[in-house]
């Protein structure tokens, strides 16, 4: 094999074979013009490779720019959306298509194109326009990712009933017009779909007071279990699921849960919402072993549950396309509403509101949290105020007590996603201005004492004793203490709570 191998290499090549003979024979041209053609073969090789590597260099840096361009001027437009990256890549692929970027040899045309060629992007079959700073409703319809072409006889059943009775939607376009702004950014804060916002309106159209048949309660309808898992505190004299700042942080944080639970699937994540995660898993577990479809419109739920997603994604709908149906959205400015003050100290509600010129009713719809006239003795101090009674509120503090200084209590406007609701270190507040804080009596039940007299004795009616210390009886035992207001309030500020809307 050496042997063989040796001499096969010591075999001259094809145009040099017979040298000698091709010279004295006069072959020599025949030899040149082999040789000229294998020079060409090799520099037409080497030429090929090197305008190839150009072509492709020029390519990538070409495509680089266009997409740094593109990221510049989808950023400008979309901000922070929770689709922009989406939005980004349909932009980068659609100037290719429609530009004709050929083999990497032409430059991308689309570097030129004005800015406004991005304001128009479709995802999942709907055309996003770029965020509108003034309508908090065009805001949301920006920030919409869910699939909303499906449609169906409940759907479009839920769907007409809304256009139907126009002034259920302006009712609860009224009520969310107070806790939009912050529903929004705390959405946007965590990524999530901006529908999600209106998930309040089917539970209980955005009353803070709503109260259902099974217990549920406040903005988001929390149940009391599910409530304290998240963290919301429940007692004589506050309830967290009627707290719009702390109902909602516990809201998404749920929603966010149930996402995860089902794989990012949000139908079967809002039926879980309503219905609980057990129920979907076993109408889950039930079609799998029917070998059917596990997605939630192929699920047997139960009635409430079956229509909960459909009414939800009949409001999205309107939202979504407003022209297509027929229906108004009143613009909602798209600032916010309110401010949030922590202190230290017991508030007297009624006081607070009356300092700030606010009517109870009003004010107590952004403090719904509250079941009594002045928040929990143990907390939380936290009120909520409108952003235009800021500087008033400051001032009635300051009235109050001269020797309180700025930082001795902590006004946050406007609210920013994300901000802690507690004081920070250095922020607390050592004293409080009496014109705000409580105006209670505590008085310690005695061996004779009666309601009846101790009304007399307080200019208090039994009535108001009763509601102030949710007591079910006028049956008090000796040792009890009573919470007593020292000007009796009146008891027409509170809403009535009311369940939210069954179809």
């Amino acid at each position: 094999m050496k042997a063989k191998f040796k001499t096969k290499l010591q075999t001259p090549p094809f145009f040099c074979k017979n040298f000698e003979s091709k010279v004295t024979n006069g072959g020599f041209s025949r030899f040149l013009l082999r040789l000229m053609i294998l020079g060409c073969l090799i520099y037409g090789t080497v030429a090929c490779s090197t305008v190839s590597s150009t072509h492709t260099s020029e390519h990538t840096s070409y495509r680089q720019k266009a997409q740094s361009i593109a990221v510049q001027k989808v950023t400008k437009l979309w901000g922070k959306h929770p689709s922009a990256h989406v939005i980004r890549k349909k932009a980068i692929e659609r100037s290719y298509s429609q530009l004709g970027y050929l083999f990497g040899v032409h430059p991308p045309l689309f570097l030129e194109l004005p800015i406004s060629d991005f304001k128009h992007v479709e995802i999942q079959g709907s055309i996003l326009k770029p965020r509108d700073t003034s309508d908090l409703w065009d805001r949301i319809r920006t920030g919409m990712t869910l699939d909303l072409n499906v449609d169906n006889a409940l759907i479009e059943k839920h769907r007409e009933w809304y256009i139907n009775h126009p002034e259920h939607l302006e009712k609860i376009q009224e009520r969310a017009s107070r806790y939009l702004y912050f529903i929004v950014q705390e959405l946007e804060s965590r990524n999530l779909p901006l529908e999600l916002a209106l998930l309040p309106a089917i539970e209980s159209a955005y009353n803070p007071f709503a109260y259902s048949h099974a217990s549920a309660s406040g903005l988001w309808q929390f149940i009391p279990n599910t409530g304290k898992h998240y963290g919301l505190k429940q007692n004589g004299w506050y309830d967290g699921r009627r707290d719009v700042i702390a109902s909602t942080h516990a809201a998404i944080e749920y929603l966010s849960d149930l996402n995860e639970d089902f794989d990012g699937d949000w139908m079967l994540s809002l039926a879980a919402y309503n219905t609980g995660s057990f129920n979907i898993s076993k109408a889950q577990l039930r079609n799998q072993l029917l070998s059917k479809p596990k997605d939630y419109w192929s699920l047997t739920l139960s009635k409430e549950t079956q229509n909960y997603v459909p009414r939800f994604v009949a409001l999205a709908q309107l939202l979504s396309k407003p022209e297509k149906y027929g229906v108004e959205w009143t613009p909602i400015p798209n600032k916010p509403e309110f401010t949030i003050v922590t202190l230290t100290r017991q508030v007297d509600l009624l006081k607070a509101a009356k300092a700030i010129d606010m009517e109870p009713s009003a004010f107590f719809q952004l403090n719904a949290g509250y079941k009594r006239w002045s928040s929990a003795p143990v907390g939380p101090h936290r009120i909520v105020i409108p952003i235009e009674h800021s500087e008033k509120f400051q001032q009635a503090l300051a009235y109050g007590n001269q020797s309180l200084s700025q930082n001795q209590y902590e006004n946050r406007s406007p609210y920013q996603p994300g901000t802690a609701i507690t004081s920070q270190p250095g922020t607390a507040i050592t004293s409080q201005p009496r014109s705000v804080m409580e105006g209670w009596y505590r008085y310690l039940v005695k061996a004779g004492d009666s309601l009846g007299q101790i009304s007399q004795l307080f200019n208090v009616s039994v009535k108001e004793i009763k509601s102030v210390n949710q007591l079910s009886s006028n049956h008090i035992r000796v040792g009890d203490t009573l919470l007593l207001p020292r000007k009796a309030p009146s008891l027409s500020y509170r809403t009535e709570a009311v369940a939210p809307q069954r179809w």
